[in-house]
């Protein structure tokens, strides 16, 4: 039996305040195979440019998400609620 691989990137929108999921399909492989790193780069690469160029401003979006202070805090309706993004500087903060 295949698996499918998918490349699955998650942006959370403030505007609506919940998390949007993009879905990118990589391919399948044998439920035994496994998969590397490499092996998910070499199935980028050979993507379309149309797919690719995708790819690039979905992970630009997820780059460049605004940040507030209920972002950070949680809402006042949802104190608990806290939506911090990884990978980001003290000077896009």
């Amino acid at each position: 039996m295949e698996c499918i691989i998918n490349l699955q990137l998650t942006n959370y929108d403030i505007d609506s305040g919940k998390n949007k999921t993009f879905n990118i399909g990589l391919g399948s492989v044998d439920k035994n195979q496994q998969i590397t790193v490499e092996d998910i780069a070499k199935r980028i690469a050979s993507m379309s440019k149309e797919e690719r160029s995708v790819l690039a401003a979905q992970l630009r979006a997820a780059k460049t998400q605004k940040i507030t202070n209920a972002t950070i805090t949680g809402k006042p309706d949802d104190p608990v609620k806290r939506h911090l993004v990884s990978n980001i500087t003290l000077q896009d903060l």
